[in-house]
C-alpha cells in the first residue's frame, strides 16, 4: 500500500494543502531514521516531548542549520510531493461569482477555504490519475489503493464532512475505503514531513519562488538533490472559479430526506 500524508499551511491570504507520497515499506525505514534525528536536531515540546515543527525550526538560524539531515531522510524515501494552493482573495472571487447556491451544506463548504482545499486537491488527484499513474509507477509507487493520512487539526471534523459527500459520489476509487484518517503527526512522524514541505510550499509562492518547488531549492542544502517527482496544483482566477462550481455542483443535498446530486448547469457564472 502507498501512503500520502497531508498537512496544511495558512498565512497571508494563502491557503496550502501537501503531501508527501510513499510506500508503506519507504515509510517505515524513513520513520526510524526521522526519531533517531528528533532528540539531537529536532526541538523540545512544552510536555516534554522531542519533535519537528518547520514553524520553530524557521525561527532560529542554528535550528536551521540542522535541517540537511531531515531533508536527507525525506531524499532517500519520499517517492512524490503534492501541493495546492489557494489565495483566499480568488476564493472571495469565487463565492461572489457563484449565484443559485441555497443549500446551507453548499454555502457553509464555500465558506471554508480549508474544505474548498481538501475537496480541490484529492479532486485533482483524482481527475489526472490516468496520467499520474504512470509517473508513480515511474517512480516505485505501487499499483495499488493508497491510504490518504491528515494531521489532526481544528478544521478535521469540516474536512471529514467534505469526504462524506464526495465519498458518497464514488469519486475517489484510487483512495482506500478507510481515508481519510486523522491522526496526531507524533504518532506518524511522516505528517512531520509533510509539515515540512507544506511550509515550504507556502514561503516559496507568498516570496514569488514558485519555480522552486520543483528543483527543491531549499536555502539550508548546499548541494542541490532532483526530488523524483513534484505535482504542484494551481489555479488562476477563473480556473478557480470553474473548478469551484464542478466541485460544489457534486456535493449531495438533503430535500425531503432524500439524496439529490446538483447538476453543474444549475450554477451559474456571472
Amino acid at each position: 500500500m502507498a501512503q500520502l500524508f497531508v498537512d496544511e499551511s495558512a498565512s497571508d491570504g494563502l491557503f496550502v494543502f501537501a503531501g508527501v507520497l510513499a510506500n508503506l515499506p519507504d515509510w517505515e525505514r524513513f520513520s526510524e531514521s526521522w526519531q533517531e534525528l528528533l532528540k539531537p536536531f529536532g526541538t523540545l515540546a512544552a510536555d516534554g516531548v522531542y519533535h519537528f515543527k518547520m514553524s520553530e525550526m524557521a525561527a532560529l538560524e542554528e535550528r536551521m542549520a540542522r535541517m540537511p539531515a531531515f531533508y536527507r531522510v525525506m531524499a532517500e524515501h519520499v517517492r512524490a510531493y503534492f501541493s495546492i494552493s489557494i489565495r483566499q482573495d480568488d476564493l472571495d472571487h469565487a463565492r461572489k461569482h457563484i449565484v443559485g447556491l441555497t443549500s446551507p451544506r453548499n454555502m457553509s463548504m464555500l465558506e471554508d477555504p480549508y474544505q474548498i482545499c481538501f475537496n480541490l486537491f484529492l479532486g485533482s488527484i483524482a481527475g489526472r490519475w490516468k496520467l499520474l499513474k504512470p509517473m508513480l509507477h515511474e517512480v516505485g509507487v505501487e499499483d495499488a489503493p493508497m491510504d490518504v493520512i491528515f494531521d489532526c487539526h481544528t478544521h478535521q471534523a469540516s474536512l471529514k464532512a467534505a469526504w462524506e459527500y464526495l465519498d458518497a459520489a464514488k469519486m475517489f476509487p484510487m483512495f482506500t475505503e478507510s481515508s481519510p484518517k486523522f491522526i496526531n503527526d507524533r504518532e506518524r512522524v511522516p505528517l512531520q514531513a509533510a509539515d515540512l514541505w507544506a511550509w515550504w510550499v507556502r514561503r516559496w509562492i507568498i516570496v514569488g519562488e514558485s519555480d522552486k518547488l520543483g528543483s527543491h531549492d531549499f536555502p539550508f542544502l548546499d548541494q542541490k538533490d532532483a526530488p523524483p517527482l513534484v505535482i504542484n496544483i494551481s489555479f488562476n482566477r477563473r480556473e478557480l472559479l470553474r473548478a469551484i462550481r464542478n466541485r460544489v455542483s457534486l456535493v449531495p443535498v438533503a430535500r425531503d430526506s432524500r439524496a439529490k446530486w446538483w447538476d453543474a448547469e444549475q450554477f451559474r457564472v456571472k
